[in-house]
Parts: structure tokens; sequence; C-alpha cells
């Protein structure tokens, strides 16, 4: 059954400020009805709606974290939550969190040059095809006229495949040289 008591009344059992129980309800993270609390609801909400204690760093708990008389934990976790309703603060903080990582070692990876942005990889295969095609395509403009005075069939075989080289000999010192101009 849910007992109903006054802000100074839960302030005290919650081991908190009287400031700190209205500064909550007008937050939203607890609710009032009639300046009155209802201690279980206010307990689920408080727990569900705030961010954990921090430890002070002397070692000993927060005022109001030891056990009451009537047998309640002033901070114990209370992880009941609705159906349909949305995450808990502690669940957002830590999705949050763990984007914000994610997202870190992600420019991390960029600066340190182990990844590259999807729109430079598709340029520089773009361009790189686009160059391949173009030196190939100038084969038959260059030897042409050489191959039109051959009438051996081994000495052309030897022409074209000496030209092919030459070709993609120029291409790997081209994106060689392409790969060693970028900055690191």
């Amino acid at each position: 059954m849910a007992s109903r008591m006054t802000v100074a009344a839960y302030a005290k059992a919650r081991g908190v400020s009287r400031p700190a129980v209205l500064k909550a309800a007008k937050a939203g993270r607890i609710k009032l009805h009639d300046g009155f609390v209802d201690e279980d609801e206010a307990n689920r909400d408080w727990a569900a709606n705030s961010r954990p204690p921090r430890n002070n760093g002397g070692g000993r708990p927060r005022k109001g974290s030891e056990p009451k008389a009537n047998g309640h934990v002033a901070h114990a976790p209370v992880e009941v939550r609705e159906a349909g309703a949305g995450p808990t603060l502690a669940v957002s903080n830590a999705k949050r969190l763990a984007w914000q990582a994610r997202l870190a070692q992600l420019e991390f990876e960029e600066r340190s040059g182990k990844l590259v942005s999807a729109d430079d990889v598709k340029r520089a295969v773009f361009d790189a095809g686009r160059r391949a095609r173009d030196m190939l395509l100038g084969i038959p403009d260059r030897i042409a006229a050489i191959l039109a005075a051959e009438r051996d069939q081994v000495e052309i075989h030897r022409l074209l495949s000496m030209e092919l080289r030459r070709s993609l000999s120029e291409l790997q010192v081209v994106f060689r040289d392409r790969d060693s101009s970028k900055p690191d």
C-alpha cells in the first residue's frame, strides 16, 4: 500500500534535502500529488530517473544510504518500469557514452590513417580506372603504324606485349608516386 507523506518527511526518509526533492519534482523525476509524495512511487521514479550517487572519495557511503529503521534503503536501485516506458537515465547515459567512445575511436583511426572516407576511396578508384582505360586505349594510336609495316606474326606479338607492359609499368609508377605523395 502506498504511503503518502509530506515533502519534508520524504526528504528525511530519503536522506536528502527538501530542496533536492522539490528540484526532482520540478524536473519531472518524481511526482507530487497535491503537495504530498507517494513514497513507493517516488522511490521507483527517483532510482529510474536520477543519476546514481557519486562516491565522495572518502570511502564512507553518502548520507542516507544506510538502511533506515523502517527497513527502506534510501538509494536502493529499483528497476521497475511501466510497459512502454522509455529507458532509464542510467541506460541512456550508458548508450551515450558508448556512442561517444565509438566516435572517438573512428576519429582516432581516421587521423592515424587507418580509416579513410568512403567518398575518397570511390574517387580514387574512379580516377585509377579512368587513367588505366585512357592508357590502354592509347596503345593502338601509338603502335598502329609500326604494326602495319610488320608481316611477321611473332614480331607483332612481341611489339604488342612490349607496349602493354610499358603502359602497365607507367600506371604502376603513377599510382606508387600518388600513394607516396599523400600526407601521413
